[in-house]
C-alpha cells in the first residue's frame, strides 16, 4: 500500500511537478520512489527472516532452501513493489493507487493459476489420456510471480525437483523480468513531465 501511494500522493500534494521541473529524469524519479518504498518493504521482511529459519533449525530443511525461499520472497517484494508504482503513476490520489496496485498484484499473483487450473480441466475432458507433466499449459504459471518457488524446489529434494522443470524455472525467471521491467518503464513514462512530452 506504501508503493501504491507513492507517486499518486505526490500529484494530489503537487509535488511532483517540482521533481519534474529539477534536472532529475523520469528514471530517477521513478528509481528513487522505488528504492525508498523497497527500504521499507525488506526491513519488514527482514523482521520475518527468523520465522523462516525455523524449520532449518527444526532440522525440517537444508540452509540452501531457507535462503533461497528468503531470495524468492525479495524478489516477490520486488515484483509487486514495481506493479504498485506503475498502477501510482496511473492514479491522481492515493487511495485509487492504492486499491488498483493490490488488484493489479493479485492478479497477477491467481490469474495465471486459476487459468491453468481450468485450461487442465478442459484438456482433461477432451483427451482422458491427458497427462498434466507433458503439457505445455504447465507453463500458464509461469506468469505468477509466486512461480518463483520453482528455483527452491530443486534444493529441497528430489521429490519436489520433479516437480518443477527447467522449462518452469526459466519462464518464471522471464515473465519475473518481463512484467517487473515493464511495469517500471510504464511507471517512467507516466511521470514524465508535460513539457517533456509536448517538445
Amino acid at each position: 500500500s506504501t508503493v501504491g501511494a507513492s507517486i499518486a500522493g505526490e500529484r494530489q500534494s503537487q509535488t511532483l511537478q517540482p521533481l519534474q521541473l529539477t534536472e532529475m529524469t523520469p528514471g530517477q524519479i521513478v528509481r528513487g520512489k522505488l528504492v525508498s518504498s523497497l527500504a521499507y518493504l525488506l526491513l519488514l521482511l527482514l523482521c520475518t527472516a527468523p520465522v523462516l529459519a525455523i524449520p532449518f533449525l527444526l532440522g525440517g530443511t537444508s540452509a540452501a532452501v531457507v535462503v533461497g525461499a528468503f531470495v524468492v520472497l525479495v524478489l516477490i517484494t520486488f515484483e509487486f513493489a514495481a506493479i504498485s508504482l506503475a498502477a501510482s503513476s496511473m492514479m491522481s490520489r492515493p487511495a485509487p493507487g492504492i486499491i488498483v496496485s493490490l488488484l493489479a498484484c493479485a492478479f497477477v499473483t491467481l490469474a495465471p493459476w486459476i487459468a491453468m487450473g481450468v485450461a487442465f480441466a478442459l484438456a482433461a475432458q477432451g483427451d482422458p489420456m491427458f497427462v498434466v507433466e507433458d503439457s505445455p499449459l504447465r507453463y500458464l504459471s509461469s506468469f505468477s510471480p509466486v512461480a518463483l518457488g520453482s528455483w527452491v524446489t530443486g534444493a529441497a529434494g528430489e521429490d519436489l525437483a520433479e516437480v518443477a522443470t527447467w522449462g518452469d524455472r526459466i519462464g518464471s525467471a522471464v515473465w519475473f523480468g518481463v512484467i517487473t521491467l515493464g511495469s517500471l518503464w510504464f511507471a517512467r513514462t507516466r511521470v514524465v513531465a508535460p513539457v517533456e512530452r509536448d517538445r
